[in-house]
């Protein structure tokens, strides 16, 4: 078995050749992408993890490049299907098989957790002990910590990762993508419904997100009380809800304002602990 140093250089390798346009399909190379999605799948390795548990800087997390690259590299190598199951006694046609395609009742067990009827889980996606993942979508390299609710119709792209004791709320969208950075849920999160967070917004511990908060890497994240301003990132409990802020108009008859998500208060660990959602969410 390779370990991850010797993963990344084999992977490295077989993406320059890929980005080439060359033959990179050798042996080693499929052999370490194949033990790569298994990992994956078994929560053996991550798409990005914290490096720096201190930090609140955006740099405490580390996007493993090599690990996104082997999914790509994955796709690309993989052929078309028939997938049992659709509707109607259909099929889906895909590249990527279920998660639990061949899992026994014993494995089941194992995992204790709970996935209702008409979850769609990717196979190289980690679902964490304690979880409940409702009718709902988990994409490929995605990581779920333990406790953690997926709520109805939510979707989380590829290559998120969820932190323990969060709660996706009904209809929310994590974005994702295998040419973005992953976004990034801490702990104890709570996402209110139809809100999305798009690739590459990291919301830190503890956040709580009204629902309706449309977040991308670029949306202003602005404190209420202080004005400080952030952008793909959302401090460690914080509490935000959509708001509106004033642009400039070449026409003077014009009121003009554009999109943001304000924090409206910051919280410390216990009462966010104590405090219903509710609660926390009236200014």
């Amino acid at each position: 078995m390779l370990d991850r140093i010797e993963f990344s250089h084999v992977i490295g390798i077989a993406w320059d050749r890929f980005q080439k346009g060359d033959n990179w399909k050798t042996a080693d190379a499929v052999e370490a992408i194949g033990e790569v999605i298994t990992m994956l799948d078994d929560g053996r390795i991550r798409a990005a993890e914290r490096v720096d548990t201190t930090s609140n800087r955006q740099d405490a997390w580390q996007t493993n490049d090599w690990v996104i690259q082997a999914l790509q590299l994955s796709d690309d190598m993989a052929d078309f299907t028939s997938i049992s199951g659709g509707p109607q006694h259909g099929s889906w046609w895909d590249k990527t098989t279920s998660k639990f395609a061949d899992w026994s009742l014993e494995q089941f067990e194992r995992a204790d957790f709970r996935i209702v009827p008409n979850c769609h889980i990717r196979k190289s996606a980690f679902i964490s002990p304690g979880c409940v993942i409702m009718p709902s979508f988990l994409d490929v390299g995605v990581h779920i910590g333990e406790r953690t609710t997926v709520d109805t119709w939510a979707s989380v792209g590829a290559c998120s990762q969820i932190g323990s004791n969060v709660h996706l709320s009904g209809g929310v969208g994590i974005g994702g993508s295998l040419g973005a950075e992953p976004t990034i849920i801490e702990d104890h999160c709570f996402i209110g419904a139809r809100s999305e967070i798009k690739s590459g917004v990291w919301v830190g511990e503890g956040a709580v997100v009204s629902m309706g908060v449309l977040i991308d890497e670029s949306t202003p994240i602005i404190k209420r009380d202080t004005d400080e301003q952030w952008t793909g990132y959302i401090p460690p409990y914080s509490v935000v809800v959509p708001g509106t802020i004033p642009i400039k108009s070449d026409q003077h008859d014009l009121e003009l304002s554009r999109y943001c998500a304000v924090v409206i208060k910051v919280v410390d660990a216990r009462t966010r602990g104590k405090v219903e959602i509710n609660d926390l969410l009236r200014g």
